[in-house]
């Protein structure tokens, strides 16, 4: 009785002798599903963002965040990350964006910023071989990201540097720059600062890779992308869901030329 109404509900499959999963429920409702929704009930049950939510009226009525995130909740979330299938899948998307754009990363260098639990950075570093990786983050992510270089075999290549993505100084000369989900954390301003800071540690044509899930142009949607954007008032000073043409304009006075889209969430654009 139970099976047959999971069946009618959508979670279970029946055929003439057994049950099985439906195909919703491989996808969202067991672990290694690419979009397992208990990692993302288990970054909500974060005690930061309890306290955010329950003050959001407060939030909105000051105009000011109530908390802000702070390094506990960066390494819970680089350790969600580590061991979620969906982390694979975007890092897949950064290799197909690389792949697309025909680089030779042979000798080349490769700098994320922001890197979290490092799955993009060392999946490039295995399939594109290149020179040196270097990974920037709050020492409490690190610790997660280093653990992920070992188990990728790529910890001769990829090097991580503590410290916040937007104020860390390396070295120029990078042929790839990648940044993901880090603009929504601040005000144009600060990211107009930020994204010409990365592009003066780039060489001349190199790759620009975002990582951003835009809200639509209308600001009426995608309604998940709007509710992050209720959270990024309650916890930050001035972060914002931005549109794909804010942050294409962002690109362009920072010295990029045109941003093309990739898919929901990546664009890519070339330093001029």
């Amino acid at each position: 009785m139970l099976l047959d109404a999971l069946v009618a509900v959508g979670l279970l499959v029946k055929d003439s002798i057994s049950y099985s999963l439906s195909a919703f429920s491989k996808e969202y409702l067991v672990p290694t599903g690419v979009s397992f929704i208990g990692n993302r009930w288990i970054s909500l049950a974060n005690d930061i963002l309890w306290d955010a939510f329950g003050h959001l009226a407060q939030a909105v009525k000051s105009g000011r965040p109530v908390t802000l995130f702070d390094a506990n909740y960066w390494e819970n979330h680089a350790r969600i990350s580590a061991a979620s299938p969906s982390a694979f899948v975007e890092a897949a998307e950064v290799c197909s964006i690389l792949g697309a754009e025909r680089l030779d990363l042979t000798d080349g260098r490769v700098l994320d910023l922001g890197c979290g639990a490092g799955m993009r950075l060392c999946s490039v570093a295995q399939r594109f071989k290149p020179a040196m990786c270097i990974g920037v983050d709050l020492a409490s992510v690190l610790g997660v990201a280093a653990d992920v270089a070992r188990r990728m075999h790529v910890e001769d290549t990829v090097k991580f540097v503590s410290g916040n993505a937007f104020d860390v100084s390396v070295d120029p000369g990078f042929d790839v720059a990648i940044i993901s989900q880090i603009l929504q954390l601040n005000d144009m301003a600060r990211n107009l600062d930020f994204l010409k800071r990365v592009r003066a540690v780039l060489k001349n044509d190199a790759v620009l890779v975002i990582g951003e899930l835009p809200v639509w142009e209308d600001r009426r949607g995608p309604e998940h992308v709007l509710l992050t954007s209720l959270g990024l008032l309650a916890m930050t000073e001035g972060g914002n869901a931005y549109t794909f043409s804010e942050i294409s304009a962002l690109t362009r006075a920072a010295g990029f030329g045109v941003l093309r889209k990739h898919g929901d969430r990546y664009s890519v654009g070339r330093a001029i």
